[in-house]
């Protein structure tokens, strides 16, 4: 908050953000994380679909569980392969995709972990991969995962990989924080659950039994198309003025 009042002009993230930056000698202006529209043909979904799938050997009645971003020591992604071995190995299948620039061998050291939880088989790891790559695997996927850690001020950060997977008609999976209560609260697509391995399990269970509900995901103000238009442009030409 001190080192903002130092500055011509300020952006916050989320009401909660700004709320914090406050009292503020100019008005805080708000513009949130935003998301690429995917927009692929229905032909086009269908088809990375069925290529990403059979590239992996996954079933179309199999589930795919999917979490593209950061793979970062804070970010504990190591939960993502607790909740995978507490699910029916016949049923689950899951995609981690991204890669972690500080420990380049950490995909490596997850593999091993995937191993020691007898899940290998129904794992892959990506690495890191080019943006218009993960579109096609976040389409050919049924559920994406998100956990966040309920620490800091990371909660009161809307995340992204949330944005791009409602952007890919998603079923999404999160742990409750204030952020992404408000992103998911009443969606019929998406359940929040406490920060726990047990209680994400449970909550990737109840999604698939869950029949997706083609309703508005409300995140059209979200991508970045709108939000430079409607946001940044405006705010960059009050600055010039």
């Amino acid at each position: 908050w001190i080192e903002s009042l130092f500055f011509d002009d300020v952006l916050a993230l989320t009401s909660k953000i700004k709320k914090r930056m406050s009292p503020h000698w100019k008005p805080v202006k708000m513009v949130p994380l935003g998301a690429t529209r995917i927009s692929f043909s229905k032909e086009d979904v269908l088809k990375h679909r069925k290529d990403i799938r059979l590239m992996y050997g996954i079933n179309d009645d199999e589930v795919l569980i999917v979490y593209s971003g950061t793979l970062a020591k804070s970010r504990n992604c190591e939960i993502y392969l607790k909740v995978l071995s507490l699910l029916d190995q016949k049923i689950f299948k899951m995609i981690i995709i991204g890669s972690d620039v500080d420990r380049p061998n950490y995909v490596e050291e997850l593999e091993r972990q995937a191993k020691n939880l007898n899940i290998s088989g129904n794992i892959f790891f990506t690495g890191r991969i080019p943006y218009q790559n993960v579109k096609r695997f976040l389409v050919a996927s049924d559920i994406g995962i998100c956990y966040i850690p309920p620490n800091g001020n990371i909660i009161h950060q809307p995340a992204t990989k949330i944005l791009e997977y409602l952007a890919a008609g998603l079923k999404v999976l999160a742990n409750f924080t204030p952020a992404n209560h408000v992103m998911l609260s009443g969606n019929p697509n998406a359940i929040l659950t406490e920060a726990t391995a047990h209680s994400m399990k449970n909550g990737v269970i109840e999604l698939r039994g869950k029949s997706f509900e083609n309703v508005p995901n409300g995140i059209e103000s979200f991508y970045w198309s709108n939000l430079v238009k409607e946001v940044l442009i405006p705010f960059y030409l009050n600055i010039l003025r």
